[in-house]
């Protein structure tokens, strides 16, 4: 059986091939000028579905490296105000501890005493710096002063004594709540950031520790809370007070017992301080190498979206210079396969 193949059927065919043809020459000449493999994302659905995947994920990790600069500014800020505290402290305790003998007057004790206690001035003006208009040591309250010294000598956290209890005994506060209370509940204090380590909670809805980091540093946690057994302060800023009430003549007599209590105490103190310093110079490492991972994935996303979403200058031009020589070929064959009409032969 045979088909008879009409002159309009030839010449529709040809139509379709010579619009193909152009059309193709209008997709690789837009494609030497912007270099992309498609034109649009109906023109290949799966690699345009493909790039967008990369650029989301290459979205997120930008943001996650920026959260990790962010953290990694704030702890650099945080181990500079600490380590200033830290010289600071250590440089004035050792020189009062040249005053506290039995040898020593009264007079240079006093000016001893006087040393403590404008240097338990200045480490509650470093602990209260602002970073970015927020306060690096007050734990959740960004906004809030968090250390100040009331006039009878209570070293105050958020407006909470930090021993949990005032020097003349009181135990609660305005609020009705005990001071140890509400201490506890500042060092339970928790604000995580998604540095991009698949960040979820758990079945109690809390956020998992391990998925994200916590930007929250409640300076009590490292500087000390509460009193020991005999009475004495546990924390570093009081104890600093507390010592140059012990060596001030004018408020008692000097008891030398009393001031070895104390600075075992401020030893111990020091000693949580610099195991801090060392916890926020590791932090600060391991954002160094959180922002080199993303560094990492942020540029293998980039590269695959570039060899999802575009194509080579020479391969453009090539691809463009094929289209055209299909383009030409198309138009030649249509001389030959296009029947003469009848004004041709009225010639």
């Amino acid at each position: 059986m045979y088909t008879r193949i009409t002159s309009k059927m030839m010449l529709s065919n040809y139509k379709t091939t010579l619009s193909s043809t152009m059309t193709g020459v209008d997709s690789t000449s837009r494609a030497v000028t912007n270099e992309r493999k498609y034109q649009s994302d109906s023109d290949d659905p799966v690699s345009s579905t493909r790039a967008y995947q990369y650029r989301r994920e290459a979205t997120k990790a930008e943001n996650y490296k920026s959260n990790t600069e962010s953290v990694k500014s704030l702890l650099n800020t945080r181990e500079s105000v600490l380590q200033e505290i830290s010289t600071m402290a250590r440089t004035t305790y050792t020189d009062a501890l040249g005053g506290a003998t039995g040898t020593s007057s009264d007079e240079s004790r006093l000016a001893y005493a006087q040393d403590l206690r404008e240097m338990q001035k200045a480490v509650i003006q470093s602990l209260n710096t602002s970073y970015g208009g927020n306060y690096l040591f007050g734990g959740t309250s960004t906004k809030e002063v968090p250390f100040s010294l009331d006039d009878d000598g209570n070293v105050c956290y958020r407006g909470c004594p930090v021993d949990g209890v005032t020097k003349d005994g009181k135990t609660t506060d305005d609020y009705g709540k005990e001071y140890s209370v509400r201490l506890a509940e500042y060092e339970d204090e928790a604000q995580y950031i998604d540095l991009g380590f698949g960040l979820n909670s758990e079945t109690n809805g809390v956020i998992n520790n391990n998925s994200a980091y916590n930007t929250v540093n409640n300076a009590i946690s490292f500087l000390g809370t509460g009193r020991d057994s005999n009475g004495n302060s546990l924390n570093l800023i009081q104890l600093i007070g507390d010592m140059a009430d012990a060596m001030d003549y004018t408020m008692g007599a000097f008891d030398e017992d009393k001031f070895q209590e104390l600075s075992q105490n401020f030893d111990t103190c020091m000693t949580n301080l610099t195991i801090e310093l060392t916890q926020l110079g590791s932090d600060e490492n391991f954002m160094s190498t959180n922002e080199e991972r993303l560094d990492d994935v942020i540029y293998n996303l980039t590269e695959k979206t570039n060899n999802t979403e575009y194509i080579s200058e020479a391969e453009a031009i090539t691809n463009f210079q094929e289209a055209q020589y299909s383009y030409k070929a198309a138009l030649q064959i249509g001389t030959k396969i296009l029947s003469q009409s009848f004004l041709d032969y009225m010639s």
